[in-house]
């Protein structure tokens, strides 16, 4: 991860190395970013899907309700607080919300999948890795985009790794479906697979980034700007400290 010299002149920073020490994450707000997440892109999807499960397997129900509990109760601590003073906390919760997130929407796939006939555990294993590899690659690509003071050329046709981690599992989903079935409930199957796995690709994105993001500000913490005012000077007279001992060790050398 890059470390920029103390001695830098935040203000002639590239512009992408400035977005990626903004503790503020898109065009919303903290608070409208965390109802939005939260209570939209991940309990609208979820919502029915663990209303089955609770009718039909409570130990599978329980399983997805107790980190949405966890996860609700932290968004709403951070609703409530002033927003000047979460911003870095706000990092956290969306990464871990984007595992969460991620995490629960590729197991009810599973779930669906094992459901509609598609039993094979070396077909749901290759799924499940196939999310990790996703949660890999991107978490390269964020580390490409923020490891160098050259900015990143804009291509016009998307990165590979986007066709890898949304096409492949849904390729793989017909390609069994072929393999191993008909199945009469295989269409539902691969609609189902589609939706959730598009909101599992987006809260990967939110997991990346916003990990990264959080500990690639920690490892350039004097460069930062936060809203918190109070903030920024503590962190200014760390920074002349810090200065001052560097001299002071030049000298002696």
């Amino acid at each position: 991860m890059l470390k920029i010299n103390i001695n830098k002149k935040t203000s002639s920073l590239p512009d992408h190395i400035e977005e990626g020490l903004s503790p503020h994450i898109g065009f919303l707000s903290i608070k409208e970013t965390i109802w939005v997440s939260t209570f939209l892109l991940l309990d609208v999807p979820l919502a029915w899907p663990v209303y089955i499960l609770f009718q039909s397997s409570p130990l599978l129900f329980y399983s997805f309700l107790l980190p949405l509990v966890g996860l609700h109760i932290w968004a709403f601590r951070l609703l409530i607080k002033n927003k000047k003073n979460t911003q870095m906390e706000f990092l956290l919760y969306i990464g871990f919300l984007g595992l969460i997130g991620s995490f629960l929407l590729t197991l009810l796939i599973l779930i669906i999948q094992f459901y509609i006939g598609l039993t094979s555990p070396f077909y749901l294993l290759i799924l499940f890795l196939h999310y990790l590899f996703s949660i890999y690659l991107f978490f390269i690509a964020e580390h490409k985009k923020y490891s160098s003071f050259d900015i990143p050329k804009r291509k016009k046709i998307p990165h590979l790794y986007w066709y890898v981690t949304y096409i492949t599992p849904l390729t793989l989903c017909i390609l069994a479906n072929f393999i191993m079935g008909p199945y009469p409930a295989f269409l539902f199957g691969l609609i189902s697979f589609f939706i959730f796995w598009t909101f599992a690709i987006v809260f990967i994105l939110f997991m990346t980034n916003s990990f990264h993001r959080y500990f690639f500000i920690k490892q350039n913490i004097y460069h930062v700007r936060f809203a918190n005012k109070a903030l920024n000077r503590k962190y200014r007279e760390l920074k002349k400290a810090e200065q001052q001992a560097e001299k002071e060790r030049s000298t002696i050398r």
